[in-house]
């Protein structure tokens, strides 16, 4: 009897023990589940926000592209506007330079045109002196010739025509020398 009963104590504190083991063992299979869960919940939530990230980056990275792509066409824009910029300014420089010819060919021509107009108004006034000259003979040969008009016309006529014809002599040839 004391063997059955040590026996049963035994097989019940063993069953105790196993029961209490089971449920340790149920209570830490059921922490491993809890944190096991936890754990997953945390990867899915690093998983979002690592798909959120990526997302991100990729959004960003098109964005950057559109950016660099304006830019190079920008700068493209400049190169070309520089490029134009710089012809204009050579044709300008050019321009300015052939203006710059034509100005000194103008001075010299207007200089050579003032020469000329000095040298045909001195022309001109030795013309006019010349005219002059030539009127003043022509008129001291009208004056001559009337003179010895009148000679004859004295000789030939009375003397109170003389005298007349004398005074309107002296008259004509005041009028000849003063014109």
């Amino acid at each position: 009897n004391a063997l059955v009963n040590y026996l049963r104590d035994f097989i019940l504190t063993s069953d105790n023990k196993l029961a209490t083991e089971k449920e340790e063992y149920e209570k830490e299979v059921e922490s491993i589940q809890e944190k096991i869960t936890e754990l997953e919940e945390q990867l899915v939530n690093e998983a979002n926000i690592r798909k959120n990230m990526e997302d991100k980056w990729l959004q960003e990275k098109k964005e950057n592209e559109v950016r660099l792509r304006e830019t190079v066409n920008q700068m493209d824009q400049t190169s070309l506007n520089m490029q134009m910029a710089v012809a204009a300014k050579v044709s300008a420089e050019n321009k300015c330079t052939q203006l710059s010819e034509q100005k000194k060919v103008l001075v010299k021509e207007v200089k050579n045109s003032r020469k000329k107009i000095e040298e045909l108004t001195d022309v001109i006034a030795g013309l006019k002196a010349t005219i002059a000259a030539q009127q003043a003979q022509l008129a001291v040969s009208s004056m001559t010739t009337n003179n010895n008009i009148h000679r004859n016309s004295i000789q030939s006529s009375s003397p109170s025509t003389v005298n007349s014809n004398q005074n309107l002599h002296i008259h004509n040839t005041s009028q000849t020398l003063d014109s």
